[in-house]
């Protein structure tokens, strides 16, 4: 166990006695005391704005009035997306698709081993990356990619994980080879991350590990165990102060990442853990599982607080609006994606998205476009109809 809480116990001896347990740490090596020492004053500094931010929408008038009536607008949007457009991405199943930063590009991952970036306005390809020896399973845009101020071209634009035990690093202009592959998880990997200040990357992996890399080094920065079972699932929260993982047992756990403790036990899904997201709020998350419910928790009070049953087959992704938080997507292998209010939790829309399993989904910065992806090899752009 690396830096953080852990049992290490003596098993009971043949006269009974009781079982003794104490906690022990691993010594944090310098890369990670160095990147906590980065995140602390980032990590305070972001959530005092973030803080100050909802304080003004609780007390001043007119930011209420103004929330509600981007509430409402972005309600009657949300009830009324159609499909504007359909592609077929690639000859396997297309296991993720996101909205860069700037959302001039969209990146998409497949199971033929390979992840494309397309024009988001003519959804045609730019690219193709191949470098994986097996199923790409998620790939990530760096949080500034595309962006004035983000990384060049020819700079690390995005990471990819594949069920080949590795992850990789690209830049947009080179589809040829990668620029670096994070390699040390004994078994596939699931799921891939950027931390949001865009320098360091973590994955997932059935090895029951989840790992933290430096994404201009790509060496590994932090080996986290904790889990019983294979890690799925990994979101960090929007200050970057901290990160939750799922795994297969039906178990998701908080961490601090300036401490290295776990500070969350989350205990209630039947089934594996598949996907979890932050609130904006920074206090709220929501977790999928194959046991067909979303669960939403509130780290203040340490609980659930609501359970949505969701679908009627596995839930394979689920998103809070990234901006207002004002509704919450999932969507799931029985073909649709949900939206729900997150006010009520009442169901806003269905969209029946694919003809086969959804695999995953993007909200845009505007929270009014999505995009969907699915088994049946297709990637869909959804917004308003201007007829609706």
């Amino acid at each position: 166990m690396t830096d953080s809480d852990g049992g290490s116990g003596a098993g009971s001896e043949a006269d009974g006695t009781a079982q003794q347990r104490e906690k022990f740490y691993t010594p944090a090596g310098a890369p990670l005391k160095a990147l906590r020492k980065t995140l602390a004053p980032h990590t305070f500094n972001s959530a005092a704005k973030r803080i100050r931010i909802e304080k003004l929408g609780r007390t001043d008038t007119q930011e209420l009035r103004r929330q509600e009536e981007n509430a409402a607008d972005l309600y009657g949007t949300v009830t009324n997306l159609r499909c504007m457009a359909s592609q077929v991405g690639d000859k396997r199943p297309i296991s993720s698709v996101k909205f860069s930063p700037c959302e001039k590009y969209v990146l998409t991952s497949s199971w033929s081993h390979q992840s494309a970036v397309w024009s988001e306005e003519t959804m045609e390809k730019s690219r193709t990356y191949v470098g994986h020896r097996d199923r790409v399973l998620e790939a990530d845009w760096h949080p500034k990619a595309g962006l004035p101020s983000g990384p060049s071209p020819t700079a690390v634009n995005f990471a990819t994980a594949s069920a080949d035990g590795t992850a990789m690093l690209w830049a947009l202009d080179d589809g040829e080879k990668p620029l670096a592959k994070l390699e040390g998880h004994a078994a596939r990997l699931a799921h891939v991350a950027w931390h949001p200040i865009g320098s360091h990357v973590a994955t997932t992996s059935y090895d029951r590990t989840w790992r933290l890399w430096d994404g201009t080094t790509a060496k590994e920065v932090l080996c986290q165990e904790g889990h019983a079972v294979e890690v799925y699932s990994l979101a960090f929260q929007g200050d970057g102060a901290l990160v939750a993982t799922g795994d297969l047992g039906g178990v998701a756990r908080v961490w601090d990442l300036r401490s290295g403790k776990s500070i969350f036990l989350m205990q209630g899904h039947s089934k594996g853990v598949l996907s979890i997201d932050w609130a904006p709020n920074g206090f709220k998350l929501a977790t999928a599982g194959d046991d067909h419910t979303v669960r939403v928790w509130d780290l203040r009070s340490k609980a659930c607080e609501y359970t949505i049953p969701a679908h009627n087959h596995l839930v394979s992704k689920v998103k809070f609006a990234p901006v207002s938080g004002e509704y919450l997507v999932s969507s799931s292998y029985d073909r649709t994606v949900k939206l729900w209010s997150t006010r009520d939790f009442s169901c806003l829309a269905t969209l029946p998205a694919h003809d086969d399993k959804v695999m995953s989904f993007d909200i845009s910065r505007d929270e009014k476009r999505m995009l969907s992806s699915g088994f049946d090899r297709k990637f869909k752009s959804w917004s308003r109809s201007f007829l609706s």
